[in-house]
């Protein structure tokens, strides 16, 4: 049994952390043959088969017991980098990722009401609490089916409503327009049908693009044609529609660890030809992909390039930098709660005021480790738990229009880093912590 992947929020927190704790004032030490081109519009899917799981962002198993190690990230509060899975295993090494592919024009998706769209509430009356969901990470290799059956009774027991799920596209379609119909695609079958019989709603996290769309670049690259992402987006839509309740495109797009140009341009194609192509099978919000902070310059490129009218649904991942800090306190740089102001500032001017926000990946770590870096600082339980308790306060006050918080994540890792594997609401051996009562507390009041 392989070893899950590293998390994905956990490895980009290095550089652009440092940059946010400077700014806060503290100082921080320390080619493979081509496959078939895809049409430059997006066309049939071909003969359907069907896709397998991936993982988003932390630790994440996708595929068989195959693993590859995480890109080290230097962003965000955390530095150490989680062990992840991509798709099935390969038996050929993946070329290092060389200069980014031309995308190819954005189809233009149709116009489609947007499900996700909620109005903002009158004058005098109380905002309504956003949506709670946790990280689930039922597709990593650690997780048997005795874990899962265990930790989503526990997630449905203390109030989650949303479960967060990655599913890899290189794990499902390992080969051009044939899709794995032995192992990958049954498997999230199986995963998100636990899911749906427990009543929790799912979100899936699309990406990692498989070696044919990548032309051997690696899992994080572009593919070289747009509507290759988008096709397999709706072969996946039109086989768990039923069960997907929103469907995330990419997850942290503005940030090289997790795609690797970071490419606003390239990023909005896909994202455009995912929208059209899923709107085909399933009414589900599509999000756009949970951005690494509120970084609404990216946001801002992306509508440049033609994103407006491809997402129901922005996401961010406003971890608190330093990460001791509460989510009210300012650090004066884009990564905490207060800051989603700034990409809500951005929608608003491009004539988005209408679509919510979600923070889809959010929480504190309670593993402590020696002399910590500023975007290494645990906290103690009780204050994860006051911690989450706090922000949905705010976010219902301040922020009315961030629609649903999914925390980061079930449950505890070993043999890492201690601060990395700390932000469960559960510890390792499924025991809960103080958060997740809260979670409960929060979710009934």
């Amino acid at each position: 049994m392989t070893q899950p992947p590293a998390p994905a929020h956990l490895l980009r927190r290095t550089a652009g952390l440092v940059a946010a704790v400077a700014a806060a004032g503290l100082v921080v030490t320390a080619t493979a043959a081509a496959p078939p081109a895809e049409a430059s519009s997006s066309s049939a899917a071909g003969s359907k088969p069907t896709p397998a799981p991936t993982s988003t962002s932390k630790p994440k198993t996708t595929a068989k017991p195959k693993t590859t190690a995480k890109p080290k990230t230097t962003a965000k509060p955390k530095t150490t980098a989680k062990p992840k899975t991509t798709a099935k295993p390969k038996t050929t090494s993946t070329p290092k990722p060389t200069a980014k592919p031309k995308p190819t024009s954005i189809p233009k998706p149709t116009a489609t009401p947007s499900p996700a769209v909620i109005s903002a509430p009158a004058a005098g009356t109380t905002n309504p609490r956003p949506a709670l969901g946790v990280q689930y990470h039922g597709m990593w290799s650690d997780q048997t089916p005795a874990v899962r059956a265990k930790v989503l009774d526990q997630l449905v027991a203390n109030g989650s409503e949303w479960v967060r799920i990655d599913v890899s596209w290189a794990m499902i379609e390992p080969k051009h327009q044939q899709y794995d119909m032995q192992w990958g695609v049954p498997f999230v079958d199986t995963v998100l049908k636990e899911v749906e019989d427990r009543g929790l709603k799912a979100m899936v996290t699309f990406w990692l693009t498989p070696d044919w769309a990548s032309y051997g670049k690696g899992e994080r690259y572009a593919p070289r044609y747009p509507t290759a992402y988008g096709r397999a987006a709706g072969w996946a839509a039109k086989r768990w529609g039923h069960t997907v309740d929103a469907w995330e495109m990419w997850n942290e797009q503005n940030h090289p660890d997790f795609f690797t140009t970071a490419d606003p341009v390239a990023y909005t194609k896909m994202l455009c030809s995912a929208y059209t192509e899923v709107k085909k099978a399933d009414t589900s919000p599509v999000v756009y992909g949970g951005l690494q902070y509120n970084d609404a310059a990216f946001v801002k490129k992306t509508y440049t390039a033609g994103a407006k009218g491809c997402f129901d649904i922005l996401a961010t991942h406003p971890y608190s930098a330093p990460s001791d800090f509460s989510p009210s306190r300012d650090g004066g740089a884009p990564w905490g709660v207060t800051r989603v102001r700034d990409v809500r500032a951005v929608m608003v001017a491009q004539g988005d005021a209408a679509k919510p926000i979600w923070f889809t990946e959010l929480g504190w770590s309670t593993g402590q480790i020696p002399n910590p870096q500023p975007w290494q600082r645990a906290v103690s339980e009780q204050t994860q738990a006051d911690f989450l308790e706090e922000t949905v306060a705010l976010t219902r006050s301040s922020y009315p229009y961030v629609k649903g918080i999914i925390w980061f994540r079930e449950r505890d890792r070993t043999g890492g880093n201690p601060y990395e594997d700390g932000y469960g609401l559960m510890r390792a051996d499924l025991t809960p912590k103080p958060a997740l009562a809260r979670l409960k507390a929060v979710a009934s009041s």
